[in-house]
């Protein structure tokens, strides 16, 4: 006994819809997640290095705390404009803001859910 639908059976042609749609989520994800996933890696570096500015180097100068800064990410290939450096009387407060932009690129054009453009990632910590 057969338990497969036939070509022509109704259930032969929704099985296929369920496996088209399962791929397009599938790759919906995945796309989101080549374009999200390196900025995500950086913001976790950042918190690393504004953990590491407020407790290893909260007696140093702050040209000193600058200038390891610039070299930790100039190494990672960092942005600069995502971490914010202030002096407090304790040592240093760090802010990280990452923004990711949430978008389906389709060939030359970008699809985007409005009121949902981008994550905003935030983390501040001070000595």
């Amino acid at each position: 006994m057969n338990t497969r639908p036939d070509i022509g059976h109704p259930e032969a042609g929704n099985f296929l819809l369920k496996v088209i749609i399962i791929f397009a989520v599938i790759g919906l994800g995945m796309s989101v997640a080549t374009n999200a996933g390196p900025k995500m890696y950086d913001y976790f570096l950042l918190r690393d290095l504004a953990n590491r500015v407020t407790g290893e180097y909260a007696k140093l100068p702050i040209e000193e705390v600058r200038r390891r800064i610039d070299y930790e990410m100039h190494r990672s290939r960092l942005s600069r404009d995502d971490l914010t450096l202030t002096r407090t009387p304790k040592g240093y407060r760090v802010e990280v803001d990452v923004r990711i932009p949430i978008m389906l690129p389709l060939g030359d054009r970008e699809f985007r859910i409005p009121g949902h453009e981008e994550l905003i990632l935030t983390y501040r910590t001070d000595s």
